[in-house]
């Protein structure tokens, strides 16, 4: 089923949380596009976007993405960017150390993660980050949907785009897609 022209290929992948089937031998191969995934409440679309991120492995069955697997996760998020549904920040944590140490885990050395750290924040501007750059993320509530929609509208520079979840992810999708 893979071919250098797809995307995202799923072959004949499962996923089981202990005895619960969260999908089961699901396979398809997209070409590049425009999808949406569609489904009511508890039909696994989450699990799927779980799994092609890789922040879960398949129980059984295997995953492309751009000729990548999801076992590749430094290459993956180069090309891939990926909004969940909630965001969600570790409790204490400031903006800044949210861009910043995931730089250094990626191996950036603390002079040029600290630059990029500061040109993300300074291009975040419009979210009054002057004075929530240092400031604790239970505190900031009022920059969070500023912060979270330039996060969002930045992603879409990685070669997939993004995928997200929720009524309001799939909006943003398509107005980034399309224009509008």
């Amino acid at each position: 089923m893979t071919s250098p022209n797809r995307q995202i290929v799923f072959d004949s992948v499962s996923k089981f949380y202990g005895e619960v089937l969260g999908v089961n031998r699901v396979s398809f191969a997209l070409d590049p596009g425009i999808t949406s995934l569609v489904g009511p409440n508890g039909s696994g679309k989450t699990t799927l976007l779980n799994l092609l991120t890789g922040l879960i492995k398949p129980t059984r069955g295997s995953i492309h993405v751009l000729g990548l697997t999801t076992g590749q996760p430094v290459e993956l998020f180069r090309q891939v960017g990926y909004c969940a549904q909630f965001d969600s920040f570790p409790p204490g944590s400031t903006g800044y150390d949210f861009i910043f140490w995931p730089l250094r885990l990626h191996g950036f050395g603390r002079e040029q993660a600290a630059r990029l750290t500061d040109e993300a924040l300074e291009r975040a501007r419009p979210c009054r980050l002057e004075s929530a750059r240092h400031r604790r993320r239970g505190l900031a509530g009022a920059d969070h949907d500023g912060a979270a929609a330039n996060r969002r509208r930045n992603m879409g520079r990685n070669r997939l785009g993004r995928v997200g979840g929720g009524e309001r992810g799939v909006e943003q999708c398509a107005q980034q897609f399309t224009g509008r």
